[in-house]
């Protein structure tokens, strides 16, 4: 028997829960552009 995998937020995509709102909290909590974050 095996579960089934948790529904994520975007189809087919490969971010879940925990990335995506660490990217939103980084950029509206905290001011901090997209292009720093990804430095």
């Amino acid at each position: 028997m095996q579960a089934t995998a948790p529904s994520r937020q975007i189809p087919r995509g490969l971010a879940g829960p925990g990335l995506l709102a660490h990217v939103l909290v980084s950029k509206y909590a905290d001011h901090q552009p997209l292009y720093r974050q990804a430095e």
